[in-house]
């Protein structure tokens, strides 16, 4: 009867985190971004091909759930934090890094051609996400350096790949884990340095590697969950409140956006999406704009045409660039949460930069 009973609960945990990224997957199939290795942009085989790219994805949904419940991660839960009791100064010194330019944007986004080759062709804005946003607190570039070996030789590109890739995947490797200042030679930005080929397909699996640590757990599918029961406007404020105090203090908070519009194959489920908030503006008729940092847009894109999440003063919430070309005027949302990790990955990267002032 156990055995029966844990096998149950295995297959209904699968098709709940199969329901989750099934839905996240037609999210982004449907939604067309610009790149040098872009697909043509009116594609017309794309629409057609997204059930057969769904059903591809099904054996790997359920893989991530099993093997996170069978590690112990998916019951993990997130550090509680009691935000008033930190010195959140030393952020103040990466906050024009939340601001998009080209500069300090990675050179890929969170797009099914963009993980064309990869061990799994998805695109994740969950694991996406946290790792730009890990970059941009604890990445330190030196374009005046050279990648070296442990006897203090220069490494190559062309005549010692497999040592030179190494390297720099120890460097992603490094900003996945989040808790530390990671120092990279041979780069003047973000954007020059996941240009190169063989490092964007090292940050590509990467993340989705992280994306499967991160989001397949327990507490953010309780999230995703319960993502079509609409807050209340007095439940929306509490949120705002508290990204109104992590903007203060010089954090980019991570949140959820759950849809009320409901995914086609999803049952019960919403849209789910993850984006980084950098600014809040309060109109004078009483609506707030969320200025996000979204993963699906390049940051020249977003430095030119940012990105808002509106909210009007009744609860009214409505993210204009999401499902664009299928509806001009923006989804509604049902809910937006600041996810579960967030504040225990700000500590993290509060430590590392107090380590970092003291090394200096």
């Amino acid at each position: 009867m156990m055995v029966v009973s844990l096998s149950c609960t295995l297959r209904r945990l699968a098709c709940v985190g199969l329901i989750v990224l099934s839905a996240s997957a037609w999210a982004q199939k449907l939604d067309p971004r610009k790149s040098a290795r872009d697909v043509p942009e009116h594609d017309p085989s794309r629409r057609s091909l997204a059930c057969s790219y769904l059903m591809s994805q099904q054996t790997i949904a359920v893989h991530q759930v099993v093997k996170s419940i069978l590690s112990g991660e998916f019951f993990k839960k997130p550090q509680k934090v009691d935000k008033t009791l930190y010195d959140y100064s030393p952020l103040k010194a990466v906050q024009h890094l939340y601001q998009p330019t080209e500069q300090n944007g990675i050179a890929l986004v969170n797009a099914p051609y963009e993980f064309k080759g990869t061990s799994i062709e998805f695109g994740v804005c969950y694991g996406f996400a946290t790792f730009v946003r890990n970059m941009k607190v604890l990445a330190r570039f030196h374009p005046d350096q050279f990648p070296l070996n442990s006897e203090g030789h220069t490494l190559h590109r062309f005549t010692d790949l497999d040592r030179w890739r190494q390297f720099y995947r120890d460097k992603i490797n490094q900003l996945i884990v989040g808790d530390s200042i990671v120092h990279i030679p041979g780069f003047g930005n973000s954007h020059e340095f996941s240009l190169i080929p063989e490092i964007e397909l090292m940050i590509k699996e990467a993340t989705l590697d992280l994306w499967s640590e991160e989001a397949i757990r327990l507490s953010p599918m309780k999230s995703m969950i319960r993502s079509g029961i609409r807050q209340s406007p007095s439940q929306i404020q509490k949120v705002l409140k508290e990204l109104e105090f992590d903007l203060k203090a010089h954090q980019m908070p991570k949140i959820f956006l759950h849809s009320l519009q409901k995914a086609k194959f999803a049952l019960t489920s919403r849209y789910q999406h993850v984006v980084l908030v950098y600014g809040i503006k309060h109109d004078p008729n009483g609506t707030t704009r969320l200025q996000v940092w979204d993963i699906n847009f390049y940051a020249s894109t977003l430095q030119h045409d940012p990105k808002e999440i509106v909210i009007s003063k009744e609860g009214v919430m409505t993210y204009q660039p999401w499902f664009q070309e299928q509806d001009p005027k923006g989804v509604r949302l049902a809910r937006i949460e600041i996810t579960p990790e967030n504040d225990e990955e700000t500590l993290k990267h509060l430590k590392a930069l107090e380590l970092e002032a003291i090394y200096k």
